[in-house]
């Protein structure tokens, strides 16, 4: 395996699972253990410009070659796999771009059974913004505002969205609380 394992921890052996090929997981207890790694940094995105630009310069193989790179310490990386899958797509490497297609379709399963973002009470809870943003692009909305609120000792992103003149302007709401705490964390110390 190109990853190294750092500590015996359920998400990795979860992880081992994945590389396999087995699907088989809870990918949100997948995505939340994660968190618990030393590798989790939800606000490390300097790589993604580098893999979005590649990938819009039809430099396919760079962006894979990027992606992957964000894949060693974060699997979990649903704009990586994205990417994986699309760049795949352009070598026509079948395999690649089914496997990073159905990973990437159940990294956003996921998110979106953790609720139904119309209330704080029933946000769609995410470990990351990239996260928000990934799965914000699988719709077709435009964000107008963006609002940082706290709720029962949670933080969210509430955003008022446009979907469409018929539907207008709605809010959607994210739990940011597990990358939220992990930034106050780092301040802290």
């Amino acid at each position: 395996m190109w990853f190294k394992k750092r500590r015996n921890h359920k998400y990795y052996s979860m992880l081992d699972k994945v590389l396999n090929g087995n699907m088989d997981i809870d990918f949100t207890e997948f995505r939340m253990l994660y968190t618990e790694t030393p590798d989790y940094n939800p606000y490390d995105n300097e790589k993604f410009a580098q893999m979005t630009n590649a990938y819009q310069c039809k430099d396919y193989t760079k962006a894979i070659e990027i992606a992957n790179r964000i894949l060693k310490d974060n699997y979990p990386n649903i704009q990586a796999h994205r990417i994986g899958e699309l760049a795949h797509y352009r070598i026509n490497d079948m395999i690649k771009y089914s496997y990073h297609g159905k990973l990437a379709h159940k990294l956003l399963e996921s998110i979106n059974k953790s609720g139904d973002g119309r209330t704080t009470e029933s946000a769609f809870k995410v470990i990351s913004t990239a996260e928000e943003y990934a799965y914000m692009e699988c719709w077709p909305m435009k964000v107008k505002k963006q609002h940082l609120i706290q709720a029962n000792n949670k933080y969210f992103d509430k955003l008022e969205v446009f979907f469409s003149e018929l539907a207008g302007v709605n809010d959607l709401y994210f739990d940011i609380s597990v990358p939220y705490r992990w930034l106050n964390e780092r301040i802290k110390d």
